[in-house]
């Protein structure tokens, strides 16, 4: 008696997330990637639009405290300091640095620090698309 196997093929699901540390994603996205490198877009362009949303809420909120509680720069204007929003410098640093940005093909889990000081953790994760029951949308750039 002769066997034949069929062999199977695992198909890699690439999904990104971010949320506050310590908890669930803040999304129900349920999108899914099935290329590596797309995948890492989606999340740069995730981490870039929350930290810039996140700055432009805190500017908007340090433009409401009085003036006179800063020292003026040399053209007259608040001079902020520590106080000025710096999410979207930080994760536009991280993205470029080689030793903390994603690495081709490997899952990645990053930490940065809002504005109000609470850790946001932003991820690419991996895993077989057996996994997903019809659960994620399958995002594939080529179509």
């Amino acid at each position: 008696m002769t066997s034949t196997s069929a062999q199977t093929t695992v198909v890699t699901h690439w999904t990104v997330s971010h949320g506050l540390s310590g908890y669930l994603p803040m999304s129900d996205d349920t999108a899914a990637w099935l290329s590596w490198s797309d995948a890492r877009d989606a999340l740069i362009a995730d981490m870039r639009d929350y930290s810039e949303t996140d700055d432009d809420m805190a500017s908007d909120l340090l433009s409401e405290m009085p003036a006179s509680d800063y020292a003026r720069d040399e053209n007259g204007e608040p001079d902020y300091g520590d106080d000025i929003p710096t999410m979207r410098a930080t994760v536009n640093s991280m993205v470029a640095d080689g030793d903390v940005a994603p690495i081709d093909g490997v899952e990645w889990t990053g930490w940065v620090a809002d504005s109000d000081g609470r850790t946001i953790y932003f991820s690419l994760s991996a895993h077989p698309s057996s996994e997903c029951d019809d659960m994620c949308e399958v995002i594939d750039s080529d179509s």
